[in-house]
């Protein structure tokens, strides 16, 4: 079952929206549609229309592209790379972006795509997997292992400005910001809850939740990301149960949780169906499953797989990480049919911030 979107304001009592509540919904309908701002004409194009609720606005704005020849925006933005002179290419303007500053990245990544091949095999089974780490290792140049999600850095530098304060970037570190309020919030989880944090990372959010004084768990593959988290929890006087492993060893813990959390990890999982399988058996009676800041999107042209924007090719080509993608409709099949209820709850200003709450139906 899809709940489906709760924004965490009243709705207004009248349909009408004001002027800027308009724009403010056209620039969000920009934002989710191509991945890019509204540039001036579009945006007085579609103040121009008779439309007065972000329903009716958000299905004009895409249905204006899907007759013209920029219906191609609907599934990804910018320049594709098909060929593996494209990928050098890419990865070559790619590092001179990098050079510049983050903000120059970020954008030069947007705007590239790779176009992925076809898969006409059932997305639930072992050719159809196949098929999607074939197309890893053509990215990456690796079979993948679970090797390939370590990632080193420098401890001293993480403690001082772990992610994303060490980017120095006014968007990376306000994204993250709203995101972590933004998933706290629609977690609503009671005082005192306990918490499992699967692939924690930086360990933002889990220092966040147990500041608040719930009893958080986090688990991730990297050493290095278990002892900085360890570091900054005894910085701040929290206590934090940390578990180095990957996802498949819960299966082996014998507690449970009043929620798991994904934030920004369930996309690198070689074997998403086994893990959401495993999942009633770490939580209490009534407790929630939670995803957020995944790479979830209902335009995908393929059910999963590889991540094919600019962002998901670069770290699979440069890091070497799993970067999988998901259809929403596939994945809501996947938990509805596996008895979740799923309520998302959504964000006009943060797609890290879109948070799937799922609860058993």
């Amino acid at each position: 079952m899809f709940i489906g979107s709760r924004r965490g304001r009243a709705k207004s009592a009248s349909p009408s929206l004001s002027p800027e509540a308009k724009e403010a919904i056209i620039r969000a309908s920009y934002r989710t549609i191509l991945h890019r701002q509204a540039d001036p004409v579009g945006l007085q194009n579609h103040l121009c229309l008779s439309g007065d609720t972000p329903e009716i606005f958000r299905a004009q704005v895409a249905g204006s592209l899907s007759s013209s020849e920029e219906a191609i925006l609907l599934r990804y933005p910018g320049r594709v790379v098909r060929s593996d002179d494209d990928i050098t290419e890419f990865l070559k303007q790619g590092a001179l972006a990098e050079s510049s500053s983050p903000e120059t990245l970020r954008e030069y990544l947007d705007s590239h795509w790779f176009e992925p091949p076809s898969f006409d095999a059932d997305p639930q089974s072992d050719a159809y997997t196949q098929g999607q780490m074939a197309l890893y290792q053509r990215l990456s140049g690796f079979t993948y292992s679970l090797e390939r999600e370590r990632f080193k850095f420098d401890m001293q530098v993480a403690l001082k400005s772990p992610y994303p304060y060490n980017t120095g970037s006014a968007w990376a570190v306000g994204d993250q910001l709203v995101a972590w309020g933004s998933i706290i919030r629609s977690m609503a989880l009671a005082p005192g809850a306990s918490v499992l944090e699967m692939g924690l990372g930086w360990g933002s959010v889990a220092l966040q939740m147990a500041q608040m004084g719930y009893a958080v768990t986090g688990l991730d593959i990297e050493p290095q990301y278990v002892d900085l988290v360890r570091h900054r929890a005894q910085q701040i006087g929290v206590s934090i149960d940390l578990v180095l492993g990957d996802f498949f060893s819960v299966e082996q813990m014998d507690r449970k949780f009043d929620a798991v959390l994904f934030f920004e990890s369930f996309h690198h999982c070689a074997d998403h169906i086994r893990l959401l399988d495993h999942m009633p058996r770490l939580l209490n009676p009534g407790g929630k499953l939670v995803f957020a800041g995944e790479t979830v999107d209902r335009r995908l042209p393929y059910p999963w797989g590889i991540n094919c924007s600019g962002h998901g090719v670069w770290a699979i080509c440069t890091h070497g990480w799993l970067e999988l993608a998901f259809r929403e409709d596939y994945l809501l099949d996947l938990l509805s049919g596996r008895g979740w209820k799923v309520t998302k709850h959504d964000s006009e200003s943060s797609a890290t911030a879109i948070t799937y709450v799922c609860e058993r139906a």
